[in-house]
């Protein structure tokens, strides 16, 4: 598509009266590679709106991730004059299907963002959806007048579309008049207060309000921060809902599983507590698609300062009946641990072994106390010192030489200090699964 028919479509029409948004979409157009083998390039664009200071653009729709270490990511953006400017990537939340670009350059001057305020419309009323940014990543320049089949409110408006489908994900929806709406994205169902509307297909294109995408836009990347509550939850469901005689359909997710010294756990929150409020979230899990957008919303939650929280809790009577009352606890979140996937691995060239620190998820999965302190062996090289002495991976070494190895820094001073000592071996304290024992480790120096 070229940039100068984007251009002529987007000011062709002038608004019937006030200030047309539809006019002031542009383009992104993404250029990914990967390096693998002679390279795949991956070209794709997507309408975006200027939404935030220092030309920030929105894209709804689809969430995309930082580049990797094996790939390059560039974007161009289109303006509604035709004009190409460098853009950079901001980041992407891929629960709320949303990704942010910056523009560089001139296209910054007297810049100009549209107000995330959407206007509220009922059903029945008529809409115009601009843009199509299809399943394939696609996009054409397209109008289409609609008209809203449903109107709920669900932390914000959300809204059904008669006869659109997700050919359509991410358009701009904006009233005749041109007041901005929402943006067109996906969902299984369409959530109301207290339940979700059926009849409109397993996956329906509904339109999120404007608003819903403000706060992302004041933080349009990844958290810097981001928080950690400590419980493992279940959809508060109609079968469990049954089980404890709840007769009505109550907001809350089920906790099945706290870590030990979490934020959850000091605050007072139990077993089969069913979680309802964190601070001025809302705690709302009916299915367990929802789980990964709930703990996206709780990760953003404040870290250090105190956050009231709502649980109901149960207590069994005589006659296996149970008892409800609600609990106003304080609960203060902290940040989220590195989980032991995500966390740095190093080696110990003497030894001939790579390592990792022993994360909360780790101990976790292993049953042991979360105070305790060590690095995991997590790869040992054929023919190695390491191997020799019979370590393997997923040993948890919890000293060398008699000193503490909390991290992978302690593991290689102990081995610095034995050589320059000129001693033959280092004694590692190791434990392998319920068992712990010494192992001598001879390095070749």
């Amino acid at each position: 598509m070229r940039a100068a028919a984007l251009a002529l479509l987007l000011v062709a029409s002038p608004p019937a009266r006030g200030e047309d948004v539809a006019a002031r979409l542009w383009l992104v157009r993404v250029s990914r590679e990967a390096q693998r083998g002679a390279g795949v390039t991956e070209v794709f664009l997507a309408p975006a709106l200027p939404a935030g200071a220092d030309g920030l653009l929105l894209c709804a729709g689809f969430g995309l991730d930082p580049p990797r270490e094996n790939e390059s990511l560039a974007a161009v953006a289109v303006g509604p004059d035709g004009a190409e400017h460098e853009a950079e990537f901001v980041g992407g939340h891929h629960e709320e299907a949303c990704t942010f670009f910056r523009v560089k350059g001139e296209a910054r001057r007297g810049w100009a963002p549209v107000e995330l305020r959407g206007a509220p419309v009922a059903a029945g009323a008529r809409v115009l959806v601009v843009g199509r940014h299809g399943p394939h990543l696609g996009y054409a320049p397209r109008r289409k007048r609609t008209r809203v089949e449903a109107a709920v409110v669900h932390d914000v408006p959300v809204y059904a579309l008669e006869g659109l489908d997700d050919t359509w994900l991410g358009s701009l929806v904006v009233t005749p008049d041109g007041r901005l709406v929402g943006f067109v994205t996906t969902m299984d169902s369409l959530p109301e207060e207290g339940g979700y509307v059926v009849g409109l297909g397993e996956t329906t294109a509904v339109v999120v309000a404007a608003e819903g995408y403000a706060a992302m836009a004041r933080h349009p990347g990844p958290p810097e921060t981001k928080a950690w509550l400590g419980v493992n939850l279940a959809p508060f469901d109609e079968a469990r809902e049954g089980y404890f005689g709840v007769g009505e359909d109550l907001p809350g997710a089920l906790v099945t599983g706290i870590a030990g010294a979490s934020p959850a756990e000091r605050a007072g929150v139990r077993l089969y507590d069913v979680l309802q409020r964190v601070g001025d979230l809302e705690v709302r899990l009916e299915k367990a698609a929802d789980l990964e957008l709930l703990v996206a919303k709780v990760q953003r939650l404040p870290v250090g300062v105190p956050l009231p929280c709502r649980v109901l809790r149960f207590t069994e009577r005589a006659g296996g009946t149970f008892a409800a009352a609600t609990l106003e606890l304080s609960l203060t979140l902290v940040a989220r641990p590195v989980d032991f996937a995500d966390a740095p691995e190093g080696d110990v060239p003497d030894l001939g072994m790579k390592l990792k620190p022993a994360t909360q998820d780790w101990l976790h999965a292993r049953s042991l106390p979360p105070e305790t302190r060590g690095v995991v062996v997590t790869r040992v090289r054929e023919g190695s010192p390491a191997e020799l002495a019979g370590l393997l991976v997923d040993d948890l070494v919890l000293q060398a030489d008699g000193a503490p190895v909390p991290d992978l820094a302690a593991l290689r001073a102990a081995t610095a200090a034995a050589r320059e000592a000129g001693r033959a071996k280092v004694v590692l304290f190791v434990r392998r699964g319920a068992e712990t024992a010494f192992v001598s480790v001879r390095p070749n120096w």
